[in-house]
C-alpha cells in the first residue's frame, strides 16, 4: 500500500505541476496582451488628443479669419466713401469681437495662444 501511495502522490504533484505550468503560460499570455493594449490606449489617447487640439486651433484660425475680414470689409466700406479711420474711432481694431477682449495685432504676433 505505501507503493500506491506513493505513486498516486507522485502523479498528483505531476499534474499540479503541469497545472501550474498551464497557469503561468496563461499568466504571461495575459500580461503580453496587457502590454499591447496598453499601448493601443496610449496611441489612441495621443491621437484624440491630437484631433481635439487640431480642432481647437482650427476654430481660432477660423474666429481669428472672421475678425480680420470684417475688420477689412469696415475698412474697404470707410475708403470707398471717403472716411478716415481718424474720423471713426469705432472703426479700429478692438471693435471686434476679439479687439473687445484684449486680443490685439500686437498680442497675436507677440504671443502664442493655447489650443488646449
Amino acid at each position: 500500500m505505501d507503493n500506491y501511495d506513493t505513486e498516486n502522490e507522485e502523479e498528483r504533484r505531476e499534474e499540479i505541476g503541469k497545472a501550474l505550468e498551464w497557469l503561468r503560460k496563461e499568466l504571461l499570455d495575459m500580461r503580453a496582451l496587457d502590454e499591447v493594449l496598453a499601448r493601443k490606449l496610449i496611441t489612441l489617447k495621443y491621437e484624440i488628443r491630437q484631433i481635439k487640439l487640431q480642432k481647437s486651433c482650427d476654430e481660432h484660425q477660423d474666429m481669428l479669419d472672421d475678425v480680420r475680414e470684417e475688420y477689412e470689409t469696415q475698412q474697404t466700406r470707410h475708403k470707398i466713401a471717403g472716411v478716415t479711420d481718424a474720423c471713426i474711432p469705432h472703426l479700429t481694431i478692438n471693435s471686434t469681437p476679439l479687439g473687445q477682449v484684449g486680443v490685439t495685432r500686437m498680442n497675436l504676433s507677440a504671443r502664442r495662444f493655447s489650443c488646449c
